[in-house]
């Protein structure tokens, strides 16, 4: 991974702990090309961190433009300064991050817009409805909003897993969940190299909702198609009719404008 990891580098281990964003960039071009027979070449990412991902898709294709959207303009001026920075000129004039909310209607309209690592979940169901609205109508007549997802009944208990990596240990703790709201408070922890633990480098606080709650508000948001693509244990991604039954398991929404 290069230099050495240090405390200090929450962004960068994050990064390498749960995001492969070429792997995102194939998997969106392919669900919009087969669903409209034609490449996506605009893309907003919402609570886009690092916009890892949108400098990624900028990267892909001499055509493709982004955005990249936060609130946070710490982490904003983290991506400029590690990704946006290093892009040849032609490149970085295709892609923009705004610090803003992403239930603000952007003044431009996007072939894909996504929302990734269950970012949406912060939300409660109105504001949920708000933003998946506001989406809606910053897409393209032909459009794809993309949303990371997660299931399972293990999100619905304390617990720990750990994963390496290179040169770390990515750990994804669930502190609680409350059956009454029915929120699950969460944190990323990583054991460096050298054994030093880094807790707390991000906490969560989601609201857990099952498939068919999720399919239903974004439909009432406008979507004409709404499909599940769960992440098959071996790679790759399956579209399912219904949630699994596994305790636990991760995919995309993919919801068509037509």
């Amino acid at each position: 991974m290069g230099r050495r990891l240090k405390a200090g580098d929450r962004h960068r281990l994050y990064e390498a702990a749960v995001q492969t964003p070429e792997v995102e960039v194939e998997l969106l071009g392919r669900a919009y090309q087969e669903r409209f027979g034609a490449p996506a070449l605009s893309l907003r990412e919402d609570f886009c961190g690092t916009a890892l991902l949108a400098k990624t898709w900028v990267e892909s294709d001499d055509d493709r433009i982004a955005w990249g959207i936060d609130l946070d303009p710490e982490v904003l001026a983290y991506g400029r300064r590690h990704h946006i920075g290093p892009l040849d000129e032609d490149e970085s004039d295709r892609i923009e991050l705004r610090a803003a909310d992403a239930r603000t209607r952007s003044e431009r309209t996007f072939d894909v817009i996504t929302a990734g690592n269950f970012s949406w979940a912060l939300f409660d169901d109105d504001a949920l409805g708000e933003y998946l609205t506001s989406a809606h109508d910053c897409l393209e007549d032909r459009g794809l909003l993309a949303l990371e997802i997660f299931g399972g009944a293990d999100l619905r208990r304390p617990l720990v897993h750990e994963h390496p990596k290179d040169g770390f240990d990515y750990l994804w703790e669930q502190v609680s969940y409350d059956e009454e709201t029915r929120r699950l408070e969460a944190s990323i922890h990583f054991r460096l190299a050298d054994g030093t633990m880094v807790r707390d480098a991000f906490r969560y606080s989601f609201e857990v909702r099952d498939w068919n709650e999720t399919r239903a508000l974004v439909t009432a948001a406008g979507f004409s198609v709404v499909e599940l693509w769960v992440e098959r244990d071996g790679g790759g991604f399956a579209r399912k009719s219904e949630e699994p039954a596994a305790a636990a398991w991760s995919g995309y929404v993919m919801a068509f404008t037509r």
